[in-house]
C-alpha cells in the first residue's frame, strides 16, 4: 500500500496540482548534487532532504519502467559536462576520478510553491555505468535496489587470493608497514611519471596503488600498471589517466602490488619468517592450477 503524507493527499485531491520532481546524488567524496525539474530553484529547509535544489543542473531522466515480478527498474540519466560551471556538479574530473561510481541517487515529488510542506520519495537506487562523449554529453545508468539481488554472492575455489584490496582487513598486512611516501620528479602524461622510490626489485610496485596527497589530483587513488617502465625503478605507468596532470613536487603515497599468488604471500617476510601465508585467501596451496592440470606427463 502506498503511503502518502497527509499534506500530499490533500494536495492531490485538488483539481489543479503544483508538483515537481527533485533529485539528489550523493557523490563518493561526501558532497551532494541537488537538482529540480522546476524552472526555478527550490529550498527545503528541514528534514532528510534538506538542501538547495538548483534548476541549473543540466540533467534529465527517462521514464521509469517497473514491474511486479521483482525485475530491476530501468532509468537513464542524461546531461552535459561543463568544467567551467562548477555549480552543476558534473565534471570530467568527477567521472574520471570515480566520484559517481555506485553513488546513491534519490528522486522525490514535492510542491513547487511550498516544497517544505511534504516530500514523497519516488525511487532510490545508485548510479551504474557512465558513458560520455567528446561533445560534452554523458549518460548514466540508474540501478534500482533490486539490482543488488541480481548479484552472485559467495566465494569460489580459486588458485589466487580473493581479497578485494591488498592490505585490507582480510589480507592482514598493515598498509603502514609497506607504503612509501615520495614526490613526483618528472611528468610525461597523466598516466606516466617518475618518482624516487626504494624499490627492492623492478616489479615491486606493479599492480600497486598510488594516492595523490597534494596538487590538483589530491585525494585521488589510481592503480599502478607498471612500477618500473623499461626496468627503471620509479618510472610509473598507471592503468588510467588521472583527472588532472601531475606536477613535479606533488606528494604521493605508494603501496606495492600483489599478484595474489600463494608464493607471493609467503614472500612478505616482514610479517614473520613464513610470510603472510596463514591469511592467504585463495586455494593455491592445494590447487595446482589449470596449466599444471592440463600439462601432459
Amino acid at each position: 500500500m502506498l503511503y502518502l503524507p497527509a499534506a500530499a493527499s490533500l494536495h492531490l485531491e485538488r483539481e489543479s496540482r503544483r508538483l515537481t520532481v527533485c533529485g539528489v546524488v550523493y557523490k563518493n567524496d561526501g558532497s551532494t548534487i541537488r537538482c529540480t525539474q522546476f524552472d526555478d530553484d527550490l529550498i527545503i529547509s528541514s528534514g532528510e532532504l534538506e538542501g538547495y535544489y538548483s534548476t541549473g543542473v543540466p540533467i534529465s531522466s527517462s521514464d521509469v519502467k517497473s514491474g511486479s515480478d521483482l525485475s530491476v527498474d530501468n532509468l537513464e540519466i542524461t546531461g552535459t559536462l561543463n568544467d567551467a560551471l562548477a555549480f552543476n556538479g558534473f565534471t570530467v574530473a568527477d567521472i574520471e576520478g570515480r566520484r559517481f561510481d555506485g553513488a546513491p541517487f534519490e528522486t522525490f515529488l514535492c510542491q513547487w510553491d511550498d516544497p517544505n510542506a511534504w516530500q514523497k520519495t519516488i525511487r532510490r537506487g545508485y548510479l551504474g555505468e557512465i558513458a560520455r562523449t567528446a561533445e560534452g554529453a554523458f549518460t548514466a545508468e540508474w540501478r534500482g535496489l533490486l539490482q543488488l539481488m541480481q548479484q552472485v554472492i559467495g566465494r569460489t575455489y580459486s588458485e589466487l587470493c580473493d581479497v578485494k584490496r591488498f592490505c585490507d582487513a582480510r589480507c592482514g598486512i598493515s598498509e603502514a608497514d609497506v607504503q612509501e611516501e615520495t614526490t613526483v620528479a618528472t611528468v610525461t602524461s597523466r598516466r606516466r611519471f617518475t618518482a624516487s622510490v626504494a624499490s627492492p626489485e623492478p616489479t615491486y610496485y606493479d599492480l600497486g596503488e598510488v594516492r595523490v596527497l597534494t596538487g590538483l589530483n589530491a585525494g585521488y587513488v589510481a592503480q599502478v600498471k607498471r612500477g618500473a617502465v623499461g626496468s627503471v625503478p620509479g618510472s610509473f605507468e598507471l592503468w588510467e589517466n588521472l583527472p588532472f596532470a601531475l606536477a613535479p613536487g606533488d606528494a604521493l603515497r605508494i603501496i606495492p602490488g600483489c599478484d595474489r599468488r600463494f608464493s607471493t604471500c609467503k614472500s612478505w617476510t616482514h610479517v614473520g619468517p613464513l610470510g603472510n601465508y596463514k591469511r592467504f585467501r585463495g586455494d593455491g596451496f592445494w590447487i595446482p592450477g589449470i596449466p599444471k592440470i592440463q600439462r601432459a606427463p
